[in-house]
């Protein structure tokens, strides 16, 4: 019996970050998206995820102007060189799968956006699904996209 009362506040003390982690976590619907994670101010969150979504639109659409507007200026001269030699090799089209936050503050936000892209040519192009972990600031009130990196890609 006693080794059962000591047992019970150790379960609990193990169990307590899982708990903590739930509670931090929540859920809110946004156009076609359950945006899940670490959402402290859901105004906010939805503006940044506007961004995204306009990235991945100006994308699928080859749209380089609208496309670069969503970077910090920082990355768009380098950006736009290679999305133009992309653009003429490639017909890929991205959709977005998940989006999840795994960071918020008044100045930045990092996503976790699952896409998967499809090559519509004959270029060698693989299928993918992939977890872009995006980093976006607030740049002159408005949120941008500073950085993306891929994450655990999977051939589909």
């Amino acid at each position: 019996m006693k080794k059962l009362v000591w047992a019970i506040p150790f379960l609990i003390l193990l169990s307590l970050p899982t708990i903590w982690q739930k509670l931090q976590s929540q859920t809110i619907s946004y156009h076609d998206y359950q945006i899940t994670g670490k959402i402290t101010d859901e105004e906010s969150i939805k503006d940044a995820v506007d961004v995204v979504l306009i990235n991945n639109d100006a994308a699928n659409s080859e749209n380089i102007e609208a496309y670069l507007d969503t970077l910090s200026p920082e990355s768009r001269k380098a950006t736009k060189k290679e999305l133009t030699t992309f653009f003429k090799t490639y017909d890929v089209t991205h959709d977005i799968l998940s989006i999840k936050v795994l960071e918020q503050s008044n100045q930045k936000v990092v996503l976790e956006v699952t896409k998967e892209s499809h090559n519509h040519n004959q270029a060698t192009f693989t299928d993918h699904r992939a977890e872009n972990v995006i980093t976006l600031q607030k740049q002159a009130g408005n949120w941008q996209i500073v950085e993306t990196f891929l994450n655990n890609t999977q051939k589909l």
